[in-house]
């Protein structure tokens, strides 16, 4: 007989949506409220996940934090800085190519801060002085709130992404990342990153920032602007070193990925049996 349980998470976040998918992986039935099936239905089209909606949830999983400054995820006596199910992972590798034909890439909000890293590399580096990113400016408060009474309407359901081609660097600049459903799962970000030599990781809400592993995952090299002790033991360049010194390899890029894969998830059958201890 399957056992039903719910997780007391926020899943606004990144972190929790990739958790609770990966306890979806195990037999357990996750049991979502009406009000999050939208958060989920692009992981159930394109991985199978796997949960019940109901007005009515069973039980919470117990021993579950999340420290999003951290990062850290546990899960009874399991510690990761983030867990991932397994499922993502094996998509991401898919993608794989031989042949990358973007030398550097960057998808996400483009902020003001993000404009002072972009244009620090672009000095470094001794690019076009011309080169201006105005047109990747931060979202208005009145853009914002647009893109969110459309999206109730079901007017537009997928923020489109301003893209440009600067020298050997692609931006694409949008909010896609930032609203759902498709920031639960962006296929076409992933395949950027997977068509990417190297991937530009300017600091997020903290030091450290999700697009440093899903560049890993994807086969990418990040390029960093801060260290955080997440990133100990992968192999990346900084926004300090020239780009043309830069040199993709496959033997780093598997090596990237293999650890990425050993500290962001966690065996389905010792999760099945932690949760068998803490339910």
């Amino acid at each position: 007989m399957t056992t039903s349980l719910s997780l007391d998470l926020p899943f606004d976040l990144i972190q929790s949506l990739r958790l609770a998918h990966a306890v979806m992986e195990t037999t357990y039935e996750v049991c979502l409220a009406p009000q999050d099936e939208e958060k989920f239905l692009l992981l159930k089209q394109k991985f199978g996940a796997k949960y019940k909606i109901t007005a009515e949830l069973p039980s919470k999983l117990l021993g579950v934090k999340i420290s999003h400054r951290e990062p850290k995820i546990s899960i009874g006596s399991i510690e990761r800085p983030l867990i991932f199910p397994h499922s993502i992972f094996s998509y991401c590798e898919s993608l794989w190519s031989e042949y990358r034909d973007i030398r550097f890439s960057f998808a996400g909000l483009m902020t003001e801060s993000r404009k002072d890293f972009f244009l620090k590399i672009i000095e470094l580096n001794c690019l076009d002085s011309k080169f201006s990113l105005k047109n990747f400016t931060h979202p208005s408060l009145l853009s914002k709130l647009k893109l969110k009474v459309e999206q109730k309407l079901g007017a537009q359901k997928i923020p489109r992404a301003a893209k440009f081609r600067y020298d050997d660097i692609v931006f694409w600049s949008s909010e896609r990342g930032r609203n759902f459903p498709i920031k639960a799962w962006d296929d076409d970000y992933f395949r950027l990153l997977a068509t990417s030599e190297f991937v530009l990781c300017p600091s997020g809400d903290y030091i450290w920032t999700y697009r440093f592993f899903e560049a890993t995952m994807c086969g990418a090299i990040p390029i960093i602007e801060n260290y955080c002790s997440a990133y100990d033991g992968f192999r990346f360049r900084t926004i300090d070193e020239l780009l043309s010194t830069m040199k993709w390899s496959r033997e780093d890029a598997e090596y990237n990925y293999n650890l990425c894969r050993s500290r962001l998830t966690v065996p389905i059958d010792l999760l099945q049996k932690e949760i068998e201890i803490l339910f």
